[in-house]
């Protein structure tokens, strides 16, 4: 997931975030440290938040970069 580099393009803290998409902040940070995998209806938060489709949240395109 490209949680934290999207969060820092925004300028935004991972407290800002969590309170955006409605999350206690720990459970955001384990989200952006990949330790846990947010629900469907959290990553539909994040979409709307970054302007992003999932496949640019997930890092899908750039995953299919590589192997062009």
């Amino acid at each position: 997931m490209r949680l934290e580099e999207l969060r820092k393009q925004k300028g935004w803290t991972q407290k800002q975030v969590a309170q955006e998409v409605g999350l206690q902040l720990e459970v955001y940070r384990r989200y952006e440290k990949e330790i846990y995998e947010p629900p469907v209806s959290v990553v539909i938060r994040l979409m709307e938040l970054y302007g992003c489709s999932a496949d640019d949240l997930l890092g899908l395109n750039d995953q299919q970069k590589g192997r062009e």
